[in-house]
């Protein structure tokens, strides 16, 4: 009888064992930062869908405090969730594939840029 107690008591170890070790693997997010921000500068002078769409007329910002814009009308700088930036290659190629490819309508980079949760600064 002590036997079979030790067996239940060492296998139910090993079934808690093995829960915590899927448990802690299950939400390894694998060192990719899930959910954090990333900004852009606008630095176009026209404020229209296809301007937005011209990577050209965009910049990476690292510290969007420290950016320059003034104003209250136009955007400057863009918010976007880096969950949306999954293509390979450069911050503007994740940009330009964001807009391509999940806004990919007419008018969509529009409403998006100017959705007011998309915008940290404006200028005039």
């Amino acid at each position: 009888m002590k036997n079979l107690k030790g067996l239940i008591f060492g296998l139910a170890a090993l079934i808690v064992a093995f829960g915590l070790i899927f448990s802690v693997s299950a939400f390894k997010n694998n060192g990719i930062k899930k959910g954090t921000t990333v900004y852009y500068k606008y630095t176009g002078t026209s404020f229209n869908e296809d301007d937005y769409r011209n990577m050209d007329n965009w910049e990476p910002v690292e510290e969007p405090e420290e950016v320059d814009c003034g104003g209250e009308t136009n955007i400057c700088i863009l918010r976007v969730d880096s969950d949306n930036l999954t293509a390979p290659g450069d911050e503007l190629d994740k940009l330009d594939d964001f807009f391509n490819n999940q806004l990919h309508q007419t008018g969509d980079v529009d409403t998006y840029v100017n959705t007011p949760a998309n915008i940290e600064a404006q200028q005039n």
